[in-house]
């Protein structure tokens, strides 16, 4: 039985096309894809998002403990392997050798 504020999601809906549309498959290939080829990048999937936010919240120096339950990770190893990326951020590197550096 259906909440009394929950819309139908039959096919008469008005509803029933939109929901249809987000589809994440849909979104992907209508949205998030072509951005990418534009862009010059590899297809990918929503987790991308999440590797994102992983990065951004190592790169700002989150505490541990808001990290994961940003992220939803019981370990620290698995927040680890979605930061690995900023290995690969010069940009990122540079500033934290620059910090250290006595010179």
């Amino acid at each position: 039985m259906q909440s009394p504020r929950s819309p139908s999601l039959n096919r008469k809906s008005p509803l029933h096309g939109f929901l249809k549309h987000l589809n994440p498959r849909n979104v992907l290939r209508d949205s998030l894809h072509p951005i990418l080829k534009r862009m010059g990048r590899e297809k990918c999937g929503f987790h991308i998002f999440r590797r994102f936010r992983a990065s951004w919240l190592r790169k700002n120096r989150v505490l541990w403990d808001l990290e994961k339950m940003w992220m939803g990770h019981a370990h620290k190893d698995l927040t680890d392997q979605f930061a690995e990326q900023l290995l690969e951020d010069v940009k990122y590197r540079r500033k934290w050798c620059e910090r250290i550096s006595p010179d």
